[in-house]
């Protein structure tokens, strides 16, 4: 097993040439559900603080107004048209499931941004509820899973599809064999494993992470991130760093930490990184 380090994974991180665009450092698209949607500006936020060239946010139509009053450089889209946003070529990440519910319709949804992003081989980033949407058919998750997803379980979203956990090292092993993709196994200490890799494991963390809305900035930094580095990094050590800076995050804005403290110290890491000051 490895220990997370930017040693693994910072010569994949460069400053922004003078001659790129938005474009080439990604657009990714942040699916709202209709509850929390805290958790989808938590999200959005990490991502914009990442480097992401564009943000869309797809929300049912009574959502927009919350979105475009706290999140002013995301585009916001009707969830009707879903299929129409993630059929954009210039689409490359999709994350679904923060502050959704378990239900049928999150599941459908799910499906869905699976086999958009599967045909144009761009990254989907699966938390929360798009997780235990699946609990009762896991078989039916797996299946349309495929190598650039991302799925971020705490332990007991973690069984709900894979089933209890012993050993935290066999389980996520035995789990990324089902389920064919990386998967990031949230906990004091992170697991971060992935088909045909060595499973790294991150113990730079804080335990003021402990409080609510935290996974939702670690999914908008693995959009974020996803869409700044593009294909240049595997989705294994791109997961690996995007949980190193939240954690690091965590550590940088200290004791009673609120979530939405996180993003505003992620620039100043990651710049540390690009210039190999860590």
């Amino acid at each position: 097993m490895l220990e997370n380090s930017p040693k693994l994974w910072a010569n994949y991180y460069h400053d922004k040439r003078p001659d790129t665009h938005k474009y080439d450092y990604g657009h990714g698209v942040a699916v709202s559900g209709m509850e929390m949607t805290g958790a989808t500006i938590l999200a959005s936020k990490a991502a914009l603080r990442c480097g992401l060239g564009l943000l869309s946010i797809s929300a049912p139509r009574e959502l927009h107004s919350i979105y475009k009053t706290s999140v002013y450089e995301a585009l916001v889209k009707d969830a009707a048209e879903l299929e129409d946003i993630l059929d954009d070529d210039r689409v490359t990440t999709c994350l679904i499931g923060q502050g959704a519910a378990p239900d049928e319709k999150t599941k459908k949804t799910v499906l869905k941004c699976l086999e958009f992003m599967r045909k144009k081989g761009g990254r989907c980033i699966l938390d929360a509820g798009a997780l235990s949407s699946f609990e009762d058919e896991p078989e039916e998750l797996f299946d349309a899973l495929y190598p650039h997803c991302i799925l971020t379980p705490h332990e007991r979203e973690f069984a709900k599809l894979f089933g209890e956990i012993d050993r935290r090292e066999q389980a996520i092993e035995q789990a990324i064999g089902k389920a064919g993709c990386t998967i990031v196994l949230k906990g004091s200490e992170t697991l971060i494993a992935s088909p045909g890799e060595e499973t790294i494991l991150n113990d730079v963390s804080s335990a003021w992470l402990a409080t609510g809305g935290t996974g939702d900035v670690l999914s908008g930094i693995l959009l974020g991130l996803s869409g700044f580095l593009g294909e240049k990094i595997s989705t294994h050590l791109l997961a690996a760093s995007a949980v190193w800076f939240h954690g690091k995050s965590g550590i940088e804005a200290g004791v009673a930490l609120c979530a939405s403290d996180l993003p505003d110290y992620l620039p100043a890491l990651i710049e540390e990184v690009i210039k190999k000051e860590f």
